[in-house]
């Protein structure tokens, strides 16, 4: 529990995606006492698993239904594997490009708050043995924290993307504006009036 708690107060710092997906996984080696670890991020647009972080290889796109990370996401449940190549689901690509050699494997659902899936988490050889049942409870508080973290971080950097859109888009206006004339011409005969308007704030 204590481990628990510090983690979740880590967590809460500001971190940009990239610093809170290392977080993550440093926090789940560190409860659960495993080797490596690593974070897929699930891409709705494409419909795949996107490796960001992870111990000893670079990152990675699957298809979400790929290996133990995609079951997991299909799932939606903790997967817990005690011998990974005796398991059909299995993927050993990743270890075949790491050179590193799975043993057993804890894979769990990034879910957020509003019950949309972020991710998954994978931990990989436990120092002592498997992964048990008290790991798996370890586990799931873990994802919850790391799946609101990562959504904040997300929701985040969206917010710093928008403000930075519109004051491209305030600059684009003021450039615009600078272009038009101060004063109607006068043409004889004629009164003549006009406007201008930017479509970004068109209703």
């Amino acid at each position: 529990m204590e481990a628990i708690l510090r983690v979740t107060r880590g967590l809460a710092a500001p971190f940009d995606l990239t610093t809170m997906l290392g977080e993550v996984v440093n926090a789940a080696k560190q409860v659960l006492d495993a080797e490596r670890g690593s974070v897929w991020l699930y891409d709705a647009a494409t419909n795949e698993l996107v490796l960001e972080v992870a111990t000893g290889i670079r990152p990675i796109r699957v298809p979400s239904g790929t290996g133990l990370a995609g079951a997991c996401a299909r799932e939606r449940r903790i997967i817990n594997v005690p011998d990974c190549y005796a398991d059909r689901r299995f993927d050993p690509g990743v270890d075949k490009a790491s050179g590193y050699r799975t043993r057993c494997m804890l894979a769990l659902p990034l879910i957020d708050h509003k019950n949309v899936l972020v991710g998954v988490m994978q931990v990989l050889n436990k120092t002592a043995g498997v992964f048990d049942h008290d790991d798996e409870v370890l586990a799931r508080a873990l994802a919850a924290q790391c799946a609101v973290a990562l959504q904040r971080v997300r929701m985040t950097e969206a917010l710093i993307e928008g403000e930075k859109m519109r004051q491209e888009l305030e600059v684009a206006r003021a450039v615009q504006m600078s272009t038009l004339p101060s004063v109607m011409p006068a043409v004889p005969g004629y009164d003549v009036y006009g406007m201008s308007r930017p479509a970004s704030t068109c209703s």
